[in-house]
């Protein structure tokens, strides 16, 4: 199954397999979205299981614990800034 990364950006649609189709090799992960330069999420930030699908740009959830991977990585992101 591919891994996809994705941008962190609120209002950004930036997602990214990181696997090429042709001949299997992995793809660099950017650090930043080549659109928004926000970060990019490859792990949940709630569970940390992998992004293996394409996700749903305005809705992106994980597929195992369910939460909006953008809110929980802004979320998170705050509580470290403030801690």
């Amino acid at each position: 199954m591919p891994l996809f990364a994705i941008c962190s950006g609120l209002d950004c649609d930036y997602q990214i397999q990181l696997q090429d189709n042709k001949d299997g090799t992995s793809v660099d992960t950017p650090r930043e979205c080549p659109k928004c330069r926000a970060p990019m999420i490859v792990l949940c930030p709630r569970c940390q299981f992998p992004l293996v699908r394409n996700l749903d740009a305005k809705n992106p959830r994980c597929p195992v614990c369910r939460q909006d991977i953008r809110k929980v990585f802004w979320d998170s992101r705050g509580r470290a800034a403030s801690g």
